[in-house]
């Protein structure tokens, strides 16, 4: 338990994290009480600050900003890394829990954004199917980057790698649509 915004359960002041006391607590003062926290400990999560950006529709307060939910999700040069995030719990002023989901350090060439319409085609020709054939497309092309395991790792095996070696990374195009009558 680390006491880290002003609570029942702990004795910090508005004045202590550099807010108004009369002004509640807004998600951007937990979040930079969140980032100093990291950056005042690099080696716990192990993940630059910068690269992560908050998830408004992960992160939340509940209980009239008593317990609070953030989620940083972490981008590689612009480009989201699909499921990696750390997260933060705080109860009453204090941080309770926090920790990190297939965070890493991304190496991946990266290719131009422009990319998207070609390999929408791509893709079509692949599955068979030509753009008369689907009644709508939700997201014509999304660049993101997707953790994988190692070359040498499978499913359900114990990680034996080097700290922060433990995810490989695939740059991919996301698509979505529905084909008619499907």
């Amino acid at each position: 338990i680390h006491p880290l915004l002003p609570g029942r359960a702990n004795s910090l002041a508005a004045a202590d994290i550099s807010v108004a006391p009369q002004r509640k607590l807004k998600m951007a003062d937990v979040e930079g009480q969140v980032r100093g926290f990291m950056g005042r400990h690099p080696d716990v999560l192990r993940v630059d600050p910068a690269s992560l950006r908050l998830d408004p529709a992960r992160s939340q307060s509940v209980g009239n900003g008593r317990v609070w939910f953030l989620e940083l999700q972490q981008f590689y040069k612009g480009v989201p890394v699909e499921g990696a995030n750390v997260f933060f719990r705080i109860n009453n002023g204090n941080l309770v829990q926090f920790g990190a989901d297939r965070v890493g350090d991304v190496k991946v060439q990266m290719v131009p954004r422009s990319d998207g319409p070609r390999r929408f085609r791509e893709m079509l020709a692949a599955l068979g199917l030509t753009r008369a054939q689907l009644s709508e497309i939700l997201d014509a092309g999304t660049l993101k980057i997707y953790p994988t395991l190692t070359s040498d790792e499978t499913p359900g095996q114990a990680f034996r790698g080097a700290k922060g070696a433990g995810y490989s990374h695939t740059l991919v195009w996301e698509f979505v649509f529905r084909r008619q009558n499907d």
